[in-house]
């Protein structure tokens, strides 16, 4: 089965009744979400008129609809375009614009956002469904649809299958990740990226039908959506999904659900390692392992919560650029402090020098990665692609070394990117935000290492002569502009930045003052 949706068709022909899906709303049958994703894509053609390769903005929290909207969309061959519901206006404009995605799918708490962004600009959207829409919306030039009705006033029948043709080197998804600066790029990932990553990911997870994964992942990202999301349908499991990564909401499902694997990032583990040890222990018993991905997690928290909850806290590293999970400790294997364990089957990785030659074991070099779950590229953006992928190698940007025995180790994320609690942090696209202020001289964003959430976010200021910003002025100020796990932790004012004679900033000099 070389396309996405057909392993949600299959679960349902062999196993119709079984749970596919839990939430806070209840439970979901395979053949459930098969019917409910059949008629969102009927709606989606005859109300919409979407056809194939029209891409479509989805910005849903964690929910059933979610997954249904995603499967609808991919079931008339259009490509799912992943936003996170907590950016801003500007954030979103973005996205909406290079995408050209000429529909939107979202939810009546974001409103006060997309609102703002189509009414401000010129946009290609031309209708917006709305889930939980509790009063009628119109103008702006667009038509505003209630999900409701796409769910009940319309019968369960798949879209035609005689004018959809979809193939495996077809897109499926456009992720918009950032890079190292400038603004987020398009990452286009095909039906046959993720296939080619679901039996490597399994055996090296060693997943069965009868596990029942607690995702507390959003699944706008690749990490929750390929790793949970897809490889729990396509193996027939149950995936049970957080709507948000509150503790007591993972100790609830836990007990209620007694999931088999956990996934999440860091932050969740450090919270729950903070908490007083569970007077009801068989949820957590039943748990065989749990994964963690992101962003880095510290040797001392990994030691810290297999010993307080007695299981395995796996490490695992990707990217979006290679379909999520290219390395990760596999259950079995013999683990070795601080290492992020080894390739996935069928995904080749080595140690690069400056020149591109492969470094030996024991050196640090960049790391590249090949296999056939690297993306198709930048979406409209050839130059960033060609930087990237060369003969064949995807070049991550990342530092790491490999021992003897092929265990990896990471030294280095990408020299500026900051990862937080699982979020990829851009310090050029806060700068600009921070150079907007008119105060604000000249600042510098870097990454402060950080027990709970892998890094916080720091900014160094230069203001004018003479005046002040306070802490709480200045958290009010990104706040406005920036979604939250973008904004600033820790603000210090400064005479000056370290430049070098040409006037670039060497923020080596500042990681090294925090260090």
């Amino acid at each position: 089965m070389h396309i996405i949706h057909s392993w949600l068709e299959k679960a349902t022909i062999q196993c119709p009744e079984k749970i596919a899906l839990i939430t806070k709303e209840g439970q979901f049958s395979y053949q459930w979400l098969h019917d409910m994703s059949n008629r969102f894509a009927e709606q989606l053609i005859q109300r919409c008129q979407a056809k194939p390769g029209d891409r479509i903005a989805l910005m849903l929290p964690n929910n059933v609809r979610h997954i249904v909207a995603y499967y609808g969309i991919l079931k008339i061959g259009a490509i799912v375009v992943p936003i996170h519901g907590s950016l801003k206006c500007h954030e979103m404009m973005y996205i909406f614009e290079d995408s050209e995605a000429s529909i939107l799918i979202t939810d009546s708490s974001y409103l006060d956002e997309v609102e703002m962004v189509l009414t401000k600009r010129e946009s290609h959207i031309e209708h917006c469904i709305v889930n939980n829409m509790d009063k009628p919306l119109d103008g702006l030039g667009r038509s505003f649809l209630n999900m409701d009705d796409f769910l009940s006033n319309c019968p369960n029948k798949p879209a035609d299958d005689d004018c959809i043709k979809v193939t495996e080197y077809d897109i499926a998804v456009i992720f918009y990740t950032s890079g190292t600066m400038g603004m987020p790029k398009g990452v286009m990932i095909s039906h046959r990226n993720i296939v080619q990553k679901m039996h490597p990911l399994n055996d090296a997870m060693d997943l069965t039908s009868e596990d029942r994964i607690l995702c507390g992942l959003p699944i706008v990202y690749v990490y929750g959506q390929v790793m949970s999301m897809h490889l729990s349908i396509w193996r027939q499991s149950t995936l049970i999904l957080l709507d948000e990564e509150s503790v007591n909401n993972v100790l609830e499902m836990m007990e209620n659900h007694n999931p088999t694997v956990m996934m999440s990032i860091p932050t969740t583990y450090y919270r729950l390692k903070q908490i007083d040890r569970p007077s009801k222990e068989k949820h957590i018993s039943q748990l065989r392992y749990a994964i963690t991905g992101g962003s880095n997690i510290s040797i001392h928290l990994k030691k810290e919560f297999e010993a307080k909850y007695g299981i395995k806290l796996l490490d695992s590293y990707g990217l979006t650029e290679t379909t999520a999970c290219v390395i990760i400790e596999q259950p079995g294997d013999v683990r070795k402090p601080g290492s992020i364990g080894k390739p996935i089957a069928n995904n080749d990785v080595q140690i690069l020098d400056e020149f591109g030659l492969e470094l030996p074991p024991g050196q640090i070099g960049e790391i590249a990665i090949r296999s056939k779950s690297v993306m198709q590229g930048y979406f409209k953006n050839e130059l960033k692609q060609n930087e990237s992928l060369k003969n064949g190698w995807f070049h991550t940007g990342d530092m790491a070394y490999q021992d003897i025995n092929g265990n990896f180790f990471i030294v280095d994320r990408r020299k500026d990117i900051i990862q937080t609690a699982g979020f990829v942090v851009v310090p050029h696209e806060v700068e600009e935000v921070l150079s907007r202020h008119p105060l604000i001289i000249d600042s510098a964003v870097v990454g402060m290492p950080d027990s709970e959430r892998g890094e916080i976010i720091k900014a160094y200021l230069v203001i004018k002569p003479g005046s002040f910003l306070s802490q709480n002025e200045l958290a009010a100020y990104t706040r406005k502009y920036l979604a939250k796990f973008k904004c600033p932790t820790v603000f210090e004012l400064v005479d000056k930045l370290p430049r070098n004679k040409s006037g670039k900033l060497l923020k080596r000099l500042l990681k090294e003052i925090i260090q």
